[in-house]
């Protein structure tokens, strides 16, 4: 990673109308920050009270030079799909098993097939494997195969501009001509659109408080791998909201630390779930807790993991041995995956403990689409 005191930005999207400037890779704005120790923050709490949970080690899938600012990642089959902010290409491609290079890919810029920033990922439900990669600033979803194809003739790859100008984080397919998303939405808390890009309508209200600027409500994404429900995990605060889209309704339940939580304003220095997962049996939530003003830069990552039943009950706390950005869950719920970016940045791996082969046999394992 780029030594501290280097600033690394990401692309910002200016909002005309509200004169807010949405620096959305905030994970990367100062690098410089109060960040006296490249030591994993062990000191953080997971759970409240004197309750200690376990701790998950690291299992190291991949170091390679190759990479150099890894913000995101996702899981396609057998496949890691790990977004690079900082390399000459945009993604990399690892074998989840035991972390076998692929392929790096996706060249920088704005034309066809190129990235300008790209944001989000949505792996796609067809063979052979693809993923969908969400570009913020130009507003566009690209199917990307993961693959090297068999021939050199050169296929425009199908591309989908979301075209009403929104400011979009996390854009999901549901079917093959419905796409949902979270975003910073005045009209509604989710937004749909058809297979073109055209709005189409929206779930919910608006999850803002009237004194507040419009990111207070910016949120992670993920589903259900077999049912019509939907996580968002609030990047301000500690509420996990559950949407099913069968009866249009939306539940908000609180994680068990408090991060802004019933208070009049959101403090946008203070964050709470950073990213999300899903399985069949649970949401599982990447939890920081963290102020800027203590943790510097560091406050975007975190080294919890909350796990949440599609009920929205807490179930389980568990402790990372270091700091990630970002994770992904395996099919069968057994591993969760991550990028973190000290001592050097890395895939790493972490088994959940209760899930695995003996589980499995017994016929209790999760079958799922993790990340």
């Amino acid at each position: 990673m780029p030594p501290l005191g280097r600033t690394v930005r990401r692309p910002g999207v200016s909002v005309l109308g509200g004169g807010v400037l949405l620096a959305l890779g905030a994970a990367y704005l100062s690098l410089g920050g109060s960040v006296a120790s490249h030591e994993p923050m062990v000191a953080d709490r997971c759970v409240s009270g004197d309750a200690a949970p376990t701790i998950l080690p690291a299992t190291v899938l991949s170091a390679s030079p190759a990479l150099a600012l890894p913000s995101g990642l996702g899981v396609v089959g057998q496949y890691l799909v790990i977004i690079d902010d900082a390399s000459d290409s945009v993604l990399h491609v690892l074998d989840r098993h035991d972390g076998t290079w692929v392929r790096s890919l996706g060249r920088r810029g704005r034309g066809p097939g190129e990235f300008h920033g790209a944001w989000s990922l949505d792996p796609a439900r067809n063979a052979p494997p693809s993923v969908w990669v969400y570009d913020l600033p130009l507003r566009r979803l690209t199917e990307v195969p993961l693959l090297p194809k068999p021939t050199d003739r050169r296929v425009e790859p199908r591309m989908v501009r979301l075209t009403d100008g929104a400011v979009l984080t996390g854009p999901h397919w549901l079917t093959p001509n419905s796409i949902v998303t979270t975003g910073f939405l005045v009209d509604a808390r989710l937004a749909l659109y058809d297979s073109t890009g055209r709005r189409i309508g929206g779930l919910g209200t608006p999850g803002r408080l009237a004194d507040q600027p419009i990111q207070a409500t910016q949120a992670r994404l993920t589903s259900h791998p077999q049912k019509q429900v939907l996580a968002l995990a609030n990047r301000y605060t500690s509420h996990i909201e559950l949407v099913s889209l069968a009866s249009q309704k939306l539940e908000t339940v609180t994680g068990p630390i408090p991060v802004n939580d019933g208070g009049a304003t959101v403090e946008l220095d203070r964050f709470g779930y950073v990213d999300a997962a899903a399985t069949a049996q649970r949401v599982v939530a990447l939890f920081s807790g963290r102020e800027s003003e203590e943790f510097g830069a560091r406050a975007v990552f975190g080294a919890c993991l909350h796990t949440f039943d599609w009920q929205g009950t807490f179930r389980e706390a568990y402790r990372l041995d270091s700091d990630v950005l970002a994770i992904a869950a395996s099919a069968d719920g057994e591993f969760v995956y991550a990028v973190r970016h000290e001592p050097t940045p890395a895939v790493v791996r972490f088994r959940l403990p209760g899930v695995g082969p003996l589980r499995a046999a017994a016929g209790t394992g999760a079958s799922a689409t993790g990340g």
